[in-house]
């Protein structure tokens, strides 16, 4: 492998870590990877993208600090002055009409999911909007609450119009979607490249592509 090949890596790995979250970048493979590259390549940048800057573990506290080290001060760029390059917030961000105001409703399915849920777990629903698995299965497969789901947009079908709905996970989006259908609702849903074992079919990011289409 020739340095040229190496920089062409090392160009890629920071493109990688802007799309993808930053703060996973903390994790140990991530962090071999930059070292390596850093200890063969001159003049490494970093720059990482996330809409979460911290890690909920005690053990992971300031390890971000450490990957990206520029900061900013006073306007311009300081090495080794670690901090955050550039950082808004959500409602900077929908006063300035990016993001749409939310107008909230709540309904209870008076069900009980979590009641065992250790500290760990409760940082990182609060902090990642992630879900233990076990979870998870619970909420996608429970009928009372799909059944609301459903009912609640039927009953507000003319206010809501078309109408994006975010599920726990994959199964859940596919069982939402058949819902909708048999209630007589057009319904597609969109996940990441999925195999289905009884067909051996791929769902593929072209399949999604043309299900946002139509």
């Amino acid at each position: 492998m020739s340095l040229r090949d190496l920089h062409k890596i090392s160009i890629f790995f920071v493109f990688y870590l802007t799309r993808a979250e930053a703060h996973h970048s903390t994790a140990k493979t991530y962090r071999k990877v930059i070292e390596y590259v850093k200890s063969k390549v001159d003049h490494v940048k970093i720059i990482g993208l996330t809409a979460t800057p911290f890690r909920t573990a005690d053990s992971e506290q300031g390890l971000l600090s450490k990957i990206y080290t520029d900061g900013v001060s006073l306007g311009k760029p300081v090495k080794d002055n670690k901090g955050i390059t550039y950082k808004t917030d959500l409602k900077t961000l929908i006063n300035r009409s990016i993001l749409s105001r939310p107008i909230f409703e709540s309904y209870s399915t008076e069900e009980g999911f979590g009641n065992n849920l250790g500290k760990d777990d409760w940082d990182r629903i609060s902090h990642l909007d992630i879900l233990p698995d076990d979870i998870a299965e619970q909420m996608a497969g429970s009928a009372a609450r799909n059944k609301l789901i459903i009912d609640t947009y039927k009953n507000n079908r003319e206010l809501y119009g078309k109408t994006i709905v975010f599920a726990v996970n994959v199964v859940h989006a596919i069982t939402l979607a058949k819902l909708f259908q048999k209630s007589g609702i057009k319904a597609e849903f969109i996940v990441s490249d999925v195999k289905d074992f009884v067909t051996g079919v791929t769902i593929s990011s072209i399949e999604n592509e043309r299900k946002l289409e139509s």
